[in-house]
């Protein structure tokens, strides 16, 4: 941002200064809840989809930010645990993470 500053003597003499002024924001957003782990059962094909969690992520900060989640939502994934890293970044790149994992369960053959 630029301002532009204006000061006068009782002569009438003008003098001007031109100030630039840069936000600068190095808060780092604060996690407050993550996403805790979570299981479900493979469906057909024997795998699961992964679901959007990055809702579920609770953050405070000063400034806009993104959620993201290192593994997208709608992967199909095998049976196995998943770990999933969660991003929250602001726009000047200031940033923190958590974990939790996601845990397909494969398909149980059971002589019912």
């Amino acid at each position: 941002h630029e301002v532009r500053v204006t000061a006068a003597d009782t002569g009438g003499q003008l003098l001007e200064c031109v100030y630039t002024i840069t936000d600068v924001d190095e808060i780092t957003p604060t996690i407050d809840t993550c996403v805790p782990d979570y299981s479900v059962h493979a469906g057909l094909g024997g795998v699961a989809t992964t679901p959007d969690f990055t809702p579920y992520v609770l953050v405070t900060e000063n400034c806009p930010y993104d959620v993201t989640q290192s593994i997208p939502a709608d992967t199909p994934l095998p049976p196995g645990e998943h770990p999933i890293d969660f991003i929250v970044e602001d726009g000047s790149g200031n940033n923190a993470t958590c974990s939790m994992v996601f845990t397909v369960v494969g398909p149980s053959c059971r002589g019912d």
